[in-house]
C-alpha cells in the first residue's frame, strides 16, 4: 500500500481510526509512506503497524521525478527502513523505475 499525507492525525486516523484500513491490510503487508512526517513519527507508526497482530511493515519514501537530463520523465524513488521488507517490495520499485536508491536505517533517513 502506499499513502502519500502530510499531516500526523490524518496518518493516525487513516491507520487507526474507527475505519482505518489497518484492519483490511494482509498479514506482513508492507506500508510506503511519502509524507513530511518527523522521523519520530514514523518510527512510532513503525512500531504500531509491527505491533499489530498482522506484523506490519512500513517503509518511508522520497518519490519525485528527475528533473535532470539524465533522469527526466524517470521517477526516482529514494527509501529508508528495514532492508529486507524493501527487498519484498522490489517488484513494485521496479514497476515505477529501474534504479532505486536504498538508505537502510532509521526512517527519515532517505531525505
Amino acid at each position: 500500500m502506499v499513502v502519500v499525507l502530510s499531516d500526523a492525525d490524518g496518518v493516525d486516523e487513516l491507520f487507526f481510526g474507527a475505519q482505518g484500513i489497518v484492519k483490511g491490510l494482509c498479514k506482513e503487508a508492507i506500508v510506503l509512506i511519502r509524507s513530511t512526517l518527523v522521523p519520530s513519527h514514523l518510527e512510532k507508526l513503525g512500531q504500531k503497524l509491527a505491533d499489530e497482530k498482522k506484523g506490519i511493515f512500513l517503509l518511508d519514501a522520497y518519490i519525485f521525478s528527475g528533473l535532470s537530463d539524465e533522469l527526466k520523465q524517470n521517477i526516482v524513488v529514494v527509501a529508508s527502513g528495514r532492508k529486507d521488507v524493501a527487498e519484498r517490495a522490489g517488484q513494485f520499485f521496479s514497476g515505477l523505475d529501474k534504479t532505486i536508491y536504498f538508505v537502510e536505517g532509521e526512517f527519515g533517513c532517505s531525505r
